[in-house]
C-alpha cells in the first residue's frame, strides 16, 4: 500500500509540473516577444590618438555616451583604447569615428 505522505508528494508535484504547461498559448507567445525584443549589438574596438590625460579619456567618453546607438563604452587611459557596444541599426563605426573627431581626437578601428 502507498503511504498518504508519498501520494500527496506524486501528486504535488505532477500538479506543479502541468501548471507550467498550460497549453493556452499566451505564455508561448510573451516567450516569443522577448525573444523578439533582444536586440543585435556589435563591439567596435579603438585605438585612439591625441589623448594625453584621463581628462581627454573622459571627453571621449562622454562624446561616445551622447553618441545615438551606443550601448556601453569604455576608454582605456594609458592605453588608449575605446571598446564600444552599440546597436547597428542606429548606428555605425564610421559616425561613432566620427563623434570622437568631433571632440578633438583620432581612433581607427582595431582588429
Amino acid at each position: 500500500m502507498i503511504s498518504k505522505a508519498i501520494l500527496i508528494t506524486v501528486v504535488s508535484g505532477l500538479f506543479f509540473a502541468t501548471s507550467q504547461m498550460c497549453g493556452c498559448g499566451s505564455c508561448e507567445a510573451k516567450a516569443s516577444e522577448t525573444h523578439a525584443n533582444v536586440r543585435k549589438t556589435e563591439v567596435l574596438r579603438l585605438k585612439l590618438t591625441g589623448i594625453t590625460c584621463a581628462g581627454c579619456a573622459s571627453h571621449v567618453s562622454k562624446a561616445l555616451k551622447s553618441q545615438s546607438g551606443v550601448l556601453e563604452q569604455t576608454v582605456e587611459y594609458p592605453g588608449d583604447i575605446a571598446v564600444v557596444k552599440y546597436d547597428p541599426e542606429k548606428t555605425s563605426p564610421e559616425q561613432i569615428i566620427k563623434s570622437i573627431k568631433k571632440a578633438g581626437y583620432k581612433a581607427v578601428t582595431v582588429k
